[in-house]
């Protein structure tokens, strides 16, 4: 499994241990270092059956300067500018052969 975001967010270190804890291999991606393309966040989206509201790291700063940009925009142009700042999409972002989620909810990673 993947999980994309930064390496020394404790929230993501706390899903990567989650999914050890469970046997399921898995790794941290920095996607400021490999930022995911828009065709990938897209496809990504879709899987995931998430809202885009779900996506968004609303408690980060790149969310607090772009607030009015992103606000009421189609999921289209929010992928975008997902894709063009990595730091607005919400950590840990879960990528795996039969889930893919934003975020990190306990539930979630124990029905894996």
């Amino acid at each position: 499994m993947k999980l994309y975001g930064l390496l020394h967010c404790s929230t993501t270190k706390k899903a990567l241990a989650h999914l050890l804890s469970k046997q399921h291999p898995a790794v941290i991606i920095d996607y400021r270092e490999h930022p995911l393309t828009l065709d990938e966040l897209t496809m990504y989206f879709h899987q995931s059956g998430q809202p885009i509201t779900a996506w968004l790291n609303t408690s980060g700063q790149a969310y607090r300067n772009q607030k009015e940009a992103i606000q009421g925009q189609p999921e289209e142009v929010i992928l975008q500018q997902m894709a063009n700042n990595p730091m607005l999409i919400k950590r840990p972002l879960l990528v795996g052969p039969n889930v893919v989620y934003a975020g990190y909810r306990e539930s979630i990673y124990d029905a894996l």
